[in-house]
Parts: C-alpha cells; sequence; structure tokens
C-alpha cells in the first residue's frame, strides 16, 4: 500500500517496497535505491528522492509511469533527461547484478534479510 501525504501544493508517496535495483542508461551512478518517495508538485513536475548506499539523491522528474512490477521516470531536461526504471529488489537481482557492482560478498537466505540488510544501511 502506498503511504500518501496531502498539503494545498504537493503529494508526497513512498512506493510500496523499501528497496529497488535502479538501471539508466544514461547514469551509471544509480544502483540501488532505499525508501524512495515522489513528491508531486501542482505544475506537474515531480521530486524523486530516495538513499542510495552512501547519501540520499534527489531528481526532479518531468514524466512518471507507475505499473505493478516498476516504477520509472524522465529526468528533467535541466537536470540531464535520463531516464530510471525502479524494479523491487530480489535475491537473483542482487546476486546476478548488484552484488558485483557493490563489491560485497555478503549473502542472503531471503528477500526480507536482504530488504534488512539494505534498512540498516540507514540507521
Amino acid at each position: 500500500m502506498h503511504e500518501q501525504f496531502h498539503n494545498k501544493s504537493e503529494t508526497r508517496e513512498q512506493l510500496p517496497e523499501p528497496v529497488y535495483y535502479i538501471e539508466s542508461s544514461d547514469d551509471n551512478t544509480v544502483l540501488v535505491g532505499i525508501n524512495p518517495v515522489i513528491e508531486k508538485h501542482d505544475d506537474g513536475t515531480a521530486t524523486i528522492t530516495w538513499h542510495d548506499t552512501t547519501h540520499e539523491r534527489a531528481m526532479t522528474a518531468d514524466e512518471i509511469r507507475q505499473e505493478e512490477d516498476y516504477f520509472a521516470f524522465k529526468r528533467a531536461d535541466n537536470e540531464g533527461g535520463q531516464f530510471y526504471k525502479f524494479t523491487p529488489m530480489d535475491l537473483d537481482t542482487y546476486n546476478d547484478v548488484v552484488k558485483r557492482e557493490l563489491h560485497s560478498t555478503r549473502e542472503f537466505s531471503s528477500k526480507e534479510e536482504l530488504v534488512e540488510a539494505f534498512l540498516r544501511v540507514l540507521g
């Protein structure tokens, strides 16, 4: 279930999964998104924020697409215009892609254990 917050100029929505694998063909600095939030503005744009494994990120989105199995957005042209796709993190994705990029030897026996470890990064 999406958690939503409202005031007269914006809507904030927490994405349903706590940890996502992030792909972008034009930005190799993204990989993991922890607790992403969409803040929709009255002008049709949105601010997407999340934590990665080292710091918080925030990007302005001109376009958003929310599907059952992923979330994607196009970053504002004045910020580069890249496309980003957030897919819920699972063990296969972690083991096949993320683990080697993080240079991690960490093994997880369940998705819950994996998610818990990433959430601990936030303290």
